[in-house]
C-alpha cells in the first residue's frame, strides 16, 4: 500500500513551487520548509576527503570555503560507520545551534537508553515519553 501511494506521488514531482505552496495553504512569499533533518552515511573516504577540503587540482588553492544551504535550520545525524556517530547543526543566527544539538543529543540518547530497556525485554515506551526520560 505504501508503494502505491509513492508512486501516486510521482505525477507531483515537477509541480511548481506556487502550486505546492497553494495546497499547503501558505500565501506565496511563505516558504515550504523552514528546517531540514538529515540522515547521512559517511564512508571513510569522504570523511578523509572532508578533513582534507583542499582541492586536489594542481595550480588552484582554496582562499575562502563556507559551508551553507537555504534552511535556516538544519540537522544532520552523521553514519560514520562501525558505531560511530555525529551530529552536526547549521543554523542562522537567530537560531541557538549549540542548544539546537544538545535538545537533539538528549533525545537519542534517551532513545537509545528505551531501546536498550525493550530489547531487554523491559516494558515498551511510548515514543512521546522518550525525550523527557531522566526528567530531561
Amino acid at each position: 500500500e505504501m508503494r502505491t501511494q509513492l508512486a501516486a506521488l510521482l505525477e507531483h514531482e515537477h509541480a511548481p513551487l506556487a502550486v505546492a505552496q497553494q495546497a499547503a495553504g501558505l500565501v506565496g512569499d511563505t516558504p515550504l520548509f523552514t528546517s531540514l533533518f538529515n540522515y547521512r552515511h559517511i564512508s571513510s573516504a569522504a570523511r578523509a576527503a572532508e578533513g582534507d577540503r583542499q582541492p586536489t587540482v594542481q595550480g588552484i588553492r582554496n582562499v575562502y570555503s563556507r559551508v551553507q544551504n537555504s534552511y535556516p535550520l538544519t540537522v544532520s545525524a552523521n553514519d560514520l560507520g562501525s558505531g560511530g556517530m555525529s551530529l552536526s547543526v547549521l543554523a542562522v543566527n537567530s537560531v541557538d545551534a549549540r542548544g539546537v544539538g544538545l535538545l537533539v543529543r538528549t533525545v537519542v540518547e534517551n532513545l537509545v537508553a528505551a531501546l536498550t530497556v525493550a530489547l531487554d525485554d523491559g516494558p515498551d515506551l511510548a515514543l512521546q515519553s522518550v525525550g523527557v526520560l531522566d526528567g530531561r
